[in-house]
Order: structure tokens, then sequence, then C-alpha cells
């Protein structure tokens, strides 16, 4: 992966092997090969992004762990339910930021212990589609579910405000870029 990366884009390599994983498994099913341990899983180029200034792809720092319980510590302080739950949900899920910020109370999905998200907009169609949420956010999104009406808006947040704030922590306490 690392000598492929340097001569392809990020997202072509992340769609071959998107590919290469489809067509392995499908493979097994038919029974052409006998190993189910699918080797190109382990493959995660979340790390990578592409730099505009060399035309290539760069590694990229992920947050450490304690910089993460920073974040989350940060978040959960702030005396806002829907700042914290944006953060939660971003680790837990997934979700994009845009993703998120896209949710309405309607788009929860709540059937006894399970709890899930639709997500109907996104950066591309295929974007749309459940997220079982982890059940360590459970109490968190009921809470906030309950206060709210359907056509409500789940994090009732202005982009811009909580992208400034959370920006304005980062770089201070977390790191400059």
């Amino acid at each position: 992966i690392e000598e492929i990366i340097e001569n392809y884009a990020v997202a072509t390599v992340r769609a071959n092997l998107s590919r290469l994983k489809t067509l392995f498994m499908h493979s097994w099913q038919v029974g052409m090969i006998e190993l189910k341990e699918n080797p190109f899983d382990a493959h995660v180029l979340s790390h990578f992004e592409f730099d505009k200034n060399t035309q290539g792809p760069v590694k990229k720092q992920l947050f450490s762990r304690e910089q993460t319980q920073q974040i989350t510590k940060w978040a959960d302080e702030q005396g806002k339910e829907a700042i914290s739950l944006l953060v939660w949900l971003g680790l837990c899920t997934g979700c994009r930021i845009g993703e998120r910020w896209g949710l309405k109370v309607s788009d929860v999905y709540m059937e006894g212990e399970l709890i899930a998200l639709y997500v109907r907009k996104g950066k591309t169609a295929a974007a749309q589609r459940t997220v079982p949420v982890p059940e360590r956010l459970h109490e968190l999104l009921k809470a906030r579910v309950n206060v709210l009406n359907d056509d409500d808006s789940l994090l009732d947040l202005r982009t811009k405000d909580a992208s400034r704030v959370f920006s304005v922590f980062k770089t201070k306490q977390i790191t400059s870029d």
C-alpha cells in the first residue's frame, strides 16, 4: 500500500481495495477459495490525505488516545448536550460532520435496546444508510430526543459556530494543523 499510494490518489487505492475485498469475499462464498479471512480487510487509509501542494498523498497524523480523551472531556464540559453528542457520534459512528449536522430527530430509530440513525444526506448518494448507535451513547441520545420535536435538528447547532468553537479549542489545546 505504501508504494502504491505514491503513484495513485488515495480515493483510487481505497476504491480498488474495496473491489478486491468484494471479489475475495465472493470467491470464498462460491467455493473458489477456502480461506475465509480476507487479506484486504486490514488496510486502513484514513491516515492519508491528498496534499494540493505536492499533488500527492501525505501521511496525516490522527489524534492520539490522549488527544481524543482531551477532546471528549472538552465536549462534555461545554454545557451543551448538542456539542457533546456531535463529538461522541463522530467518534463512535464514523459519520461525517455534515451527516451529523443534517440529522433530524425523526432520523433516530429506537426499538427496545436498539438505537440507530438514518443518514439521509451525505457527501455522495451512497452516504444514505442506517448507522447503529453504540450503547454508551443511548442515554445521551434519548435525553436529546425527548426534549425536541420530530422535525427539529438533532444537534440544533449552527454549523459554522460549532465548527469555529471546536477549531479554536483544537488549535490552542491539541494541535496546530
